[in-house]
């Protein structure tokens, strides 16, 4: 072999050794979840959470349940922000009452699955959701939100101190409904702020996967967090949280696949 055409042989070897050495492959790229709810969504007003999955009376994901301060009306078109690899996606209001401050917004995907991603990328297994009579005084409740401040601690925790009747939700106030259900944060914290509005509000089972409670819709002026329950909604929606589909737990996705501005 001449000269001239070792060293262009070893040059192409030399080449090639160097790119398999910065090329991710695709086994290294994390998984991406199929969404469930956690991610942030605007109107040309405000920006809220979408909080969890929600199916028909037959069990069949149809959409996710959100609050109805953030989309009001039927037909009112909400747009996710690009989220875990998920892109830029409209969605339409299918569901809402003034009976309790809810709504039901078309799916964000045609694959959907029963868990909550926080602003980190950690998934959360739906494995249930509170029916009558579950939430319990001193009951451990999180939820996590696109508030600037949620988004950067991921999700905030507290304690439930009252728990609103359990039969015929009924409008009270401000949106809010009969059957709110309110947890105390930690002493000199709030529990959530602008753009957390429709997060899903959680309790961890012991084996790590999550019962939904309900959705955030605000704080009282001491700074308890207002929970609308899951069960205001299966009363007056139909339906119940979707339990299926396939769930991929991970831990923190790397930066670049998280994306998402905390709206208020």
């Amino acid at each position: 072999m001449t000269a001239p055409l070792l060293l262009r042989k070893i040059a192409i070897t030399a080449v090639a050794v160097s790119a398999s050495m910065v090329l991710p492959t695709a086994s290294a790229l994390p998984a991406i979840p199929a969404p469930g709810g956690g991610f942030q969504a605007c109107t040309a007003d405000a920006c809220g959470t979408i909080g969890y999955a929600w199916a028909d009376d037959s069990g069949a994901p149809v959409g996710h349940v959100t609050v109805a301060h953030l989309v009001s009306e039927v037909g009112q078109q909400v747009t996710s922000t690009a989220f875990n690899g998920v892109p830029v996606t409209t969605m339409t209001t299918l569901k809402s009452t003034h009976d309790a401050d809810l709504s039901v917004v078309s799916a964000v995907s045609s694959d959907l699955s029963s868990s909550i991603t926080l602003s980190d990328g950690t998934v959360l297994t739906v494995s249930g959701y509170a029916t009558e009579g579950d939430i319990k005084s001193g009951q451990r409740v999180c939820h996590s939100g696109w508030n600037g401040t949620t988004a950067t601690m991921h999700e905030v925790c507290g304690t439930v101190d009252s728990i609103g009747p359990s039969a015929a939700c009924q409008a009270a106030g401000t949106g809010t409904s009969t059957c709110v259900v309110l947890f105390a944060p930690p002493a000199g914290t709030r529990g959530g702020g602008p753009g957390d509005s429709g997060a899903a509000a959680y309790s961890y089972q012991p084996d790590g996967s999550v019962t939904v409670i309900g959705n955030y819709r605000g704080t009282t002026t001491e700074g308890k967090a207002i929970i609308e329950p899951v069960y205001a909604a299966i009363q007056i929606f139909g339906g119940r949280p979707y339990l299926g589909g396939t769930i991929i737990p991970h831990g923190p996705l790397p930066a670049g696949l998280t994306s998402g501005s905390n709206g208020s």
